[in-house]
């Protein structure tokens, strides 16, 4: 399993994304894919089997880095541009390491629109063809 490419101050979604803004409960940074606790928070996901809500995409402080309790955009369906070397087509998945993406997983995030743009699709089946 390899980790994607991302470039966090590059990272942005593109038309018609759905963008939800969430709180952090600690250290985020854009790119990152990010999970909801029950406290209503959000977090960087822990490891490749956890939960998912989408891909952070921006901080209401404008910078790439977010610091616990500030509020983040996170999108939870479409396209995220910023990422590089990926594979047209191909699902990519959550990571054994904490808020990264891998080029394969169990719990998919999305899949490649192009070499640089995910479409977000959390909880997307990976079903065989």
């Amino acid at each position: 399993m390899a980790d994607i490419t991302v470039t966090k101050n590059n990272i942005r979604p593109l038309d018609f994304a759905v963008v939800e803004r969430v709180q952090v409960s600690a250290a985020t940074e854009n790119g990152e894919t990010l999970a909801l606790q029950a406290t209503g928070k959000a977090r960087k996901t822990s490891g490749a089997s956890d939960g998912l809500i989408g891909i952070q995409v921006s901080t209401d402080n404008r910078s790439a880095d977010a610091a616990a309790d500030e509020w983040v955009g996170a999108c939870v369906f479409g396209k995220v541009t910023g990422f590089s070397g990926l594979t047209p087509g191909q699902l990519y998945y959550l990571s054994a390491n904490a808020g990264n993406i891998a080029d394969t997983g169990t719990i998919a995030v999305g899949y490649a629109w192009d070499d640089t743009t995910i479409f977000v699709q959390p909880a997307l089946a990976d079903v065989p063809s």
